[in-house]
């Protein structure tokens, strides 16, 4: 495990294999974690795992949104030069954060700067209290060429406590499909049971039996 510590950013990156916790704050209005077990880019079909570039992370204020910012340079290859790939989030008065766009920006071969936006709703309106915790598959398709990958992440930008992760607001539910399949199998199963149960118990037995006064049941059959 290598520990890198980037003095111009504030931030402390820990890279292990795929894995990657990055602790960003400029000091004053902001302070980041990030933590992504897969994080790559998808570029023209070719995959290439940010981690493993070990970026420059940082973290900014402007406009009202937070941003975690990854100063890729020229790790991309010659035509993503000066790349920059950084995340924006939002809060409300009331206490409340969500995502809100990933931005990539970088300078081709022509040395023309391009920026693209797409928005990056994965965190919808979650209390300042928790972190937010994904073991889902997540895809942002930032252009036509362009799509990022993460699974296995967890993201904090506000209430960040000693360069720790507060408990986790889960993408996934408390109740999974898997969950509400066996419910509804065994809430068929019981109706099942029920009505079986209801058929035997209005199942009526004979109120007339056979006595020596009677007249005999003959059956008549031949010889």
């Amino acid at each position: 495990m290598r520990f890198l510590l980037f003095f111009a950013s504030l931030s402390l990156a820990i890279v292990s294999g795929e894995i990657a916790i990055y602790s960003v704050s400029d000091g004053t209005t902001c302070s980041a974690l990030f933590y992504a077990e897969t994080f790559n880019l998808t570029m023209s079909g070719t995959g290439v795992d940010v981690n493993a570039l070990e970026p420059t992370a940082s973290c900014s204020v402007q406009g009202g949104l937070t941003s975690i910012n990854f100063d890729l340079e020229d790790k991309l290859g010659e035509q993503y030069d000066n790349a920059d790939l950084s995340f924006s989030f939002s809060r409300t008065d009331t206490g409340y954060w969500s995502s809100e766009n990933i931005t990539l920006t970088y300078t081709d071969k022509e040395n023309v700067t391009t920026t693209y936006n797409s928005r990056f709703k994965t965190i919808s309106t979650i209390s300042q209290q928790f972190s937010f915790a994904c073991s889902l598959m997540t895809e942002a398709k930032i252009n036509e060429n362009i799509t990022l990958t993460m699974d296995y992440y967890q993201i904090q930008v506000y209430n960040t406590q000693n360069g720790t992760f507060t408990d986790s607001f889960q993408c996934v539910g408390w109740i999974s499909k898997g969950a509400w399949m066996g419910i509804f199998t065994t809430f068929f199963l019981l109706v099942i049971l029920y009505l079986s149960i209801s058929m035997l118990l209005g199942t009526q037995t004979p109120d007339r039996f056979e006595t020596s006064k009677s007249k005999c049941l003959i059956i008549p059959h031949e010889h």
